[in-house]
């Protein structure tokens, strides 16, 4: 809509009808407005006056700030299912130096395995790209594939990243051992196939939680339900 109102101070909107564009004073922003369904409507006598200030900013209820360590029971519950693992071998390190954005990667992956609700070996190309920043954070991007016991061929593009004090870090990078709980490596991993049965794996989210060993890399992948 092209037309324009302004919302006069003190004016009450009436149930279920609102203006066709409302600009605030103030702020320079614009609403495009539009009635709520019929359901989604407050129920009678819910409706209130929006009183606003004397410079056109709409009073509005205190929001009490995010608590990541809340544990209030109607808090938003986001469920994950563990569906496989990729166990992908790896090969020497190539690196093309910094460039300026980070220290440049790039990691062959040179075979491995998939065990759990997929069975089959990971295909021995493609390489996980990575870039070291100068704080030691590792952004990841892998892509390579995988063929099924059943034949079917799925390719993966996994971004993440890897993070944790910085000697650990760097013992990552010399290919010495460390516990992998005390790294926070997290990624993102998708699939694309044209084989019907895992078609699945193309119609879901997926997060995963990794281990960096000396020559390899477990990728625990679980699916967003």
């Amino acid at each position: 809509m092209s037309s324009w109102c302004h919302i006069e101070r003190g004016s009450p909107l009436p149930l279920g009808e609102v203006a066709p564009k409302a600009r605030v004073r103030g702020y320079g922003l614009s609403w495009d407005l539009r009635p709520l369904p019929r359901h989604a409507q407050p129920r009678e006598g819910a409706a209130k006056r929006a009183d606003l200030s004397p410079w056109g900013r709409a009073e509005v209820p205190a929001v009490r700030p995010f608590n990541p360590t809340s544990s209030r029971s109607n808090d938003p519950i986001l469920e994950t299912r563990y569906v496989f693992t990729i166990t992908a071998r790896i090969g020497d390190v190539v690196s093309a130096g910094e460039t300026g954005i980070g220290v440049r990667r790039i990691i062959p992956i040179i075979g491995g395995e998939v065990r759990g609700a997929i069975n089959g070996k990971v295909l021995p190309f493609g390489a996980d790209f990575q870039v070291i920043r100068p704080n030691e954070l590792i952004e990841l991007e892998a892509k390579y594939a995988f063929e099924t016991d059943d034949g079917a061929v799925v390719y993966v593009e996994n971004k993440g990243m890897r993070f944790g004090p910085v000697d650990l870090l760097q013992k990552l990078k010399r290919g010495e051992p460390v516990d992998p709980a005390l790294i926070y490596f997290r990624t993102v991993p998708k699939f694309e196939t044209g084989h019907e049965k895992y078609r699945w794996l193309m119609q879901n989210i997926f997060v995963a939680s990794a281990a960096r060993h000396a020559d390899r890399v477990v990728i625990d992948v679980h699916q967003v339900m």
